[in-house]
């Protein structure tokens, strides 16, 4: 509710204060009394016009007026170098001719709210176009009609995206029907990664048969050798048993000696010659100190011959172990193994 307005310095006012809280007003008085010029502070303060400074009194630098409305102060300062609107403690300028958005918004006010003197009846000598469009400012339908605009403009818009996004997935479908050959291939690359698979496992089962036939290899190699050992170790053994006896005839023919001397002594005979009997004694010695070293050779033997039997129950675990890894045929020719390997 407009509760008052005053100006300084507008047309024929030099001063004027209006109170308009007691309800409706009339302003009354004789003509050229500046009863239009209060109309027009009015408007000027809420329209921005009058344009210019042509309003400003005779005499006078600046135009000022102001108004209370709804519990707030606008005021208006006009001259040729200030043009400044106020709302309360809210200063504008720069607003060229249209009214501050705030001030604008309190007043709600357009041209439709203002009749002057002389100004024709009100939308009785419009035309028809004339009057729809200002009905349609009133109740501000043209906002209906912008947003009809965009919704059609958006609707359009869409459709075009629409087609674009239609025709994209034809297209898209017409490529997948040139890639049918991915699924086929993706099956064939997992058969192949199964293929390769097998493969990695044949070739680990590949590598343990390799090495399964080169330790049986050494194995066999050695057994070779001990067994040749072994064939050498029997022919000693019975060298050995020929030089024993041989022994034991020389020990019984060392007692025979000690008693044809002891027998000589005593009845003091002269005995042939003994000295070629001394000799093969002491090739007898020499005869039983190879003995010994041939005993050595003999427990030698016999170690060579339990390492032998070792080896070879070693051999018949790694080829039991072999058959279990890689069954009874080849992995390289798939045919059956005998027991020769």
């Amino acid at each position: 509710m407009l509760e008052r307005f005053a100006a300084k310095n507008f047309q024929c006012h030099g001063k004027i204060d209006v109170d308009t809280s007691g309800g409706v007003t009339a302003i009354v008085g004789p003509s050229d009394s500046g009863k239009s010029a209060l109309i027009r502070i009015l408007r000027w303060l809420a329209t921005n016009r009058p344009k210019g400074i042509g309003f400003i009194k005779d005499g006078e630098k600046s135009a000022q007026a102001r108004m209370k409305i709804d519990g707030h102060t606008i005021k208006r300062t006009r001259s040729k170098n200030r043009n400044v609107y106020e709302l309360d403690k809210m200063k504008f300028g720069a607003f060229g001719l249209e009214v501050p958005e705030e001030i604008e918004a309190l007043l709600n006010m357009g041209e439709e709210n203002w009749q002057g003197q002389h100004d024709p009846p009100f939308w009785f000598t419009k035309s028809a176009p004339e009057l729809a469009r200002e009905l349609n400012e009133i109740v501000d339908l043209q906002s209906i009609d912008v947003a009809v605009s965009r919704v059609s403009a958006n609707l359009r818009e869409v459709n075009d995206d629409i087609k674009v996004y239609e025709s994209g997935v034809e297209e898209e479908e017409k490529a997948s029907e040139k890639l049918d050959w991915v699924e086929k291939a993706d099956e064939q690359l997992k058969a192949i990664e199964s293929l390769a698979d097998e493969s990695a496992e044949d070739r680990t089962r590949l590598a343990f048969l390799e090495h399964l036939i080169e330790e049986r290899g050494k194995y066999t190699s050695m057994v070779d050798v001990l067994s040749r050992k072994l064939v050498w170790a029997s022919k000693i053994c019975s060298r050995i048993e020929e030089f024993r006896h041989t022994q034991e005839e020389v020990e019984i023919l060392e007692e025979m000696i000690d008693e044809s001397i002891g027998h000589q002594e005593s009845a003091s005979l002269e005995l042939p010659d003994l000295e070629p009997m001394g000799a093969a004694l002491s090739a007898l010695r020499v005869a039983s100190d190879e003995a010994g070293r041939l005993a050595t050779v003999v427990q030698s033997a016999n170690n060579w011959n339990k390492r032998t039997m070792t080896c070879e129950r070693d051999l018949e675990l790694a080829e039991e172990e072999f058959v279990k890894k890689v069954g009874n045929n080849c992995p390289y020719c798939g045919t059956e193994m005998n027991d020769g390997g």
